[in-house]
């Protein structure tokens, strides 16, 4: 077996060593998600956004005051976006036997049971817990009173403003309707 002497092992210490200079250095630099880590993901732009902010609801700790307001605006618009991107099309295809159920899909019926759906509690459980499950957020019992709070901030937010959420809901449909998606070869 090969041993170092004691010069070669500060030696190779000093080397291979993390110091407290670079340790600094990079405990003071901005936060930045490392993205090309995942791009190899077809549905990296429109389910991980959406896959986050329901994961970010399992901390109900965090969601409170204005983080909550926070996150409930986020969340609905990230719903009105990704309804904006045509998954009437989506559905088409589903229905068609051409497609699979891709993770979009189950986000956005849960925000959309969320934040614009009727008062139907059976369906909010029901989507909420598929996406629990599909993103595997271990929600507590605390979470679904935590997203409620978040659809009445939101709900509050939007009175103020003199809309509905209804109605905001069906002129996303409506556009959706009017202007079909088109596929195009490169």
């Amino acid at each position: 077996m090969l041993e170092l002497s004691e010069v070669d092992r500060r030696s190779a210490d000093k080397q291979f060593t993390f110091g407290p200079m670079a340790f600094q250095f990079l405990m003071g630099k901005a936060p930045q998600p490392m993205f090309e880590a995942r791009l190899n993901q077809l549905d990296f732009s429109a389910s991980q956004v959406h896959k986050t902010l329901f994961g970010i609801a399992a901390d109900t700790s965090f969601l409170r005051a204005d983080r909550l307001i926070a996150w409930s605006l986020d969340s609905a618009t990230a719903a009105l976006a990704l309804q904006s991107m045509n998954w009437r099309f989506q559905q088409d295809m589903l229905d068609s036997g051409r497609a699979i159920v891709m993770p979009e899909v189950w986000y956005l019926d849960a925000m959309q049971s969320l934040f614009f759906g009727l008062d139907d509690e059976e369906a909010l459980s029901e989507a909420l817990g598929r996406v629990n499950e599909l993103g595997q957020f271990n929600w507590l019992p605390d979470t679904y009173h935590a997203l409620l709070a978040a659809r009445d901030q939101y709900h509050a937010l939007l009175f103020q403003m003199g809309l509905d959420h209804e109605t905001l809901w069906k002129i996303a449909e409506f556009f959706d309707r009017s202007q079909p998606a088109t596929m195009r070869k490169a």
